[in-house]
């Protein structure tokens, strides 16, 4: 019979196999969630939107959030959360006894803007930020700062995408190949964010469009559903939601695969866009001027795997490295002039940032009862592989500058896991069983 001995040491083995097998699975951990309680969306006079900055940062880390206004606050509100951010903008009154839950809160509080309590001061556990601005250089130390609070480590993972922003039937074909072309020539991956079309589906100029977005999926290029333009601010979600359904069954006919959706950051506080927003674990998020009034009771936003946030690359655009705290992608639009185009790439490079291989930007998208995954070099619908199995990028044949490609072992881990946990629970069996043993029947 096995030594009781050996029996413990292969069990630590296989534990430590389990571990390792973890390890290298990608799996989406339960939701967490950050909790904002806010007085006001801005500063009484100012135009600035910092609820809206503060919400965005924090999805950025992965997190999901819950807003509560200060004056729907319950001490029984906050003693789920691991994480608590106060703002307040203005200079309003605290509610009675909300200092006191504060000081008995075990988990990390931060604290931005006006009405900080004296004695809060000294906490380990608080953080206090007098103020912060889109407009300088405090909000990228917020970014940071936030993201070392939640995650308890340096942001050192920020990743950087080109997106050609707005492709639509009716660009000039012929300038948006040689944009593809250079592209690939460059060994720079690059996305697309292509137009919703709902109607003429069948008109040869948009079969024209078509093939030639397929040849950019030949070029390793990925493809993103742009969201629909919207004039006014009641149109239901729901008609959004089922035009875009529409769109993406029109671009699948044709062999074009969108993957992740790309919203004006409006969207994120609307309710019934919520199904809508979260059809993917990827999203791609847009600046919009006329975002609005943020005010509500209570409110709550969902996690993403990764947020990636669209800055708009002009001819005068003056970009600075400092400016990327987060995830970015760069946006050109379809329209650029092509020297113009080549010019904007340049001095980005020149800044000595590359791009990252869109391969391994893996994402997941169901939208109307139809599921499309992108994982590594391969387009899934339905689970489905539909994509040409030569499209890659010369990015991703070359290595794009020393980026490192994510691979994607999950179902040969999962079925390790599961052969391994089982291994271990019949060797703990054992082993408890072999304590009951006489002691004589070990030795001879």
């Amino acid at each position: 019979m096995m030594s009781k001995i050996k029996k413990i040491q292969i069990l630590i083995l296989l534990i430590s196999i389990s571990i390792f097998a973890f390890n290298g699975v990608k799996v989406r951990a339960e939701e967490n969630k950050v909790l904002i309680i806010y007085d006001s969306y801005k500063e009484f006079g100012l135009e600035e939107n910092k609820l809206n900055l503060l919400v965005q940062t924090i999805l950025g880390t992965g997190n999901g959030v819950d807003i509560v206004n200060i004056d729907s606050y319950s001490k029984e509100s906050i003693d789920k959360y691991k994480f608590l951010f106060v703002l307040y903008n203005n200079s309003s009154e605290l509610p009675d006894g909300f200092i006191q839950d504060l000081l008995r809160f075990k988990g990390r509080i931060v604290w931005i803007g006006k009405n900080f309590d004296k004695l809060l001061e000294n906490k380990q556990n608080i953080k206090y930020i007098s103020n912060f601005s889109s407009k300088d250089e405090s909000y990228n130390v917020l970014r940071k700062d936030i993201y070392k609070v939640i995650n308890d480590r340096e942001w050192d993972k920020q990743s950087v995408y080109l997106l050609i922003d707005e492709v639509y039937p009716f660009v000039d074909l012929g300038e948006f190949i040689k944009k593809i072309d250079f592209l690939y020539d460059q060994g720079i991956p690059f996305i697309c964010s292509v137009m919703p079309v709902y109607e003429n589906q069948d008109f040869d100029a948009m079969k024209r469009f078509c093939e030639v977005l397929r040849y950019a999926q030949s070029k390793g290029g990925k493809i993103i559903l742009h969201s629909s333009i919207m004039k006014g601010n009641d149109i239901p979600g729901k008609d959004v939601q089922d035009k875009m359904s529409l769109a993406q069954q029109i671009y699948i006919k044709y062999g074009v695969y969108p993957v992740a959706i790309d919203i004006p950051e409006s969207l994120l506080y609307k309710e019934d866009y919520k199904e809508l927003v979260h059809c993917g674990n990827n999203i791609f998020i847009e600046k919009d001027n006329n975002i609005g009034v943020i005010d509500f009771k209570k409110y709550s936003i969902d996690g993403f795997d990764k947020v990636i946030d669209k800055i708009d690359i002009t001819n005068d655009y003056i970009y600075e490295p400092s400016q990327i705290t987060y995830d970015a992608a760069f946006s050109f639009n379809s329209d650029l002039e092509f020297d113009s185009f080549k010019a904007g790439i340049k001095h980005i490079i020149d800044k000595r940032i590359s791009f990252n291989d869109v391969e391994s930007l893996n994402t997941t998208m169901k939208l109307g009862g139809i599921e499309l995954r992108s994982e590594n070099s391969n387009i899934l619908l339905n689970n489905e592989v539909v994509n040409e199995q030569n499209s890659s990028s010369k990015a991703s044949s070359q290595g794009n500058s020393g980026e490192i490609e994510a691979i994607d072992i999950g179902n040969a881990n999962g079925r390790i896991i599961k052969i391994t946990i089982g291994v271990c629970v019949v060797f703990f069996i054992i082993v408890l069983i072999s304590r009951r043993i006489e002691r004589k029947k070990f030795f001879k």
